[in-house]
């Protein structure tokens, strides 16, 4: 009999989804740290809310996962220039191509100057930066003229396997009040997330184990 749950136990492990690391923010932060005058937190949902007579637009949405149940969110002050850089360290270089989903929200249109920025670097094993660039609010929009649109939406980068590190800064350039606020979340790619089975695929399972524990008793027997 203890054989048979055991088996049993084996037959429904194999289908639990599987966990993230803590890169994927699933777990907490462990992991990230953050330098200069800002937060970082893990949530579920985070809702944005602007109204035009105070920041020049109409703007309400609630910001969910990329993927899984979690994301981080990334704060700096509304009144200085320096950056607010959240780092990554791996314990072990990556061995895989994964995903970084980066989400940029800014009221940059408050100030008129668009010259809100986020930067992200991707380092190698050997500690250089292989990817290092900086988008200014409009760049990162895709915007033009007066057009505008505060939130970037999810972006999505691909980390290289062999990636040590990688460094998300976000800076406000001061105008007091319109502090940018970024969005991070991280998996492997592709994405593999097992189907759920349904109740009569289990059953199927656990009377066939049943079955063979059975003829296994009568051969005993025999």
């Amino acid at each position: 009999m203890s054989k048979f749950l055991s088996a049993v136990a084996l037959a429904t492990a194999a289908f639990a989804a599987p966990a993230f690391a803590d890169v994927g923010l699933e777990t907490g932060t462990a992991g990230y740290t953050v330098s200069g005058s800002g937060t970082f937190a893990a949530a579920t949902s985070a809702a944005v809310s602007f109204d035009a007579a105070t920041y020049g637009v109409d703007y309400a949405t609630t910001i969910t996962p990329a993927v899984g149940s979690y994301f981080g969110v990334l704060t700096t002050d509304d009144s200085l220039d320096a950056p607010t850089t959240l780092t990554y360290t791996y314990a072990t270089a990556t061995t895989t191509v994964d995903t970084l989903a980066l989400r940029f929200v800014t009221t940059d249109a408050y100030e008129g100057a668009w010259n809100d920025t986020i930067t992200l670097k991707l380092y190698d094993s050997t500690g250089t930066a292989y990817f290092n660039t900086t988008y200014t609010a409009t760049e990162f929009f895709g915007l033009t003229g007066t057009d505008y649109y505060p939130d970037s939406g999810w972006l999505k980068f691909s980390v290289a396997a062999g990636t040590s590190k990688f460094e998300i800064s976000i800076a406000n350039t001061f105008e007091a009040g319109n502090a940018p606020t970024a969005y991070v979340d991280y998996y492997k790619t592709p994405v593999t997330t097992p189907a759920v089975p349904e109740a009569g695929s289990i059953a199927m399972t656990l009377a066939g184990l049943a079955a063979v524990g059975l003829m296994a008793r009568r051969r005993r027997a025999a």
